[in-house]
């Protein structure tokens, strides 16, 4: 079972909330993944999206914040895939893919 420690300061709450969500539902969670995103400047500051991830996207005063909200929203993005999944009829399965 995997274990979950407090958040370390700067470390987004939201995904904490989401792994302990995901805990109590009895889903595994991954406990690491890393994602490609494209950082772009814009005139409102940084526009940051996923493009493993379709619609997946985020934006930020600095580059910093809009890295922070792209990671939040990946981790909001794989708890609705997930729910998705598990409403199926179908069985669920994971495999495992090295590149």
């Amino acid at each position: 079972m995997t274990q979950y420690s407090e958040p370390q300061p700067g470390f987004d709450e939201t995904a904490h909330q989401i792994r302990r969500y995901l805990s109590a539902k009895q889903m595994q969670p991954v406990s690491t993944m890393k994602y490609k995103v494209s950082l772009r400047k814009t005139e409102e500051g940084y526009s940051v999206s996923c493009p493993g991830l379709p619609g997946c996207w985020s934006q930020g005063a600095t580059e910093e914040d809009a890295l922070k909200n792209v990671a939040e929203a990946i981790s909001e993005y794989l708890v609705v895939a997930h729910e998705m999944a598990v409403q199926d009829d179908g069985e669920v399965r994971e495999i495992e893919i090295t590149t």
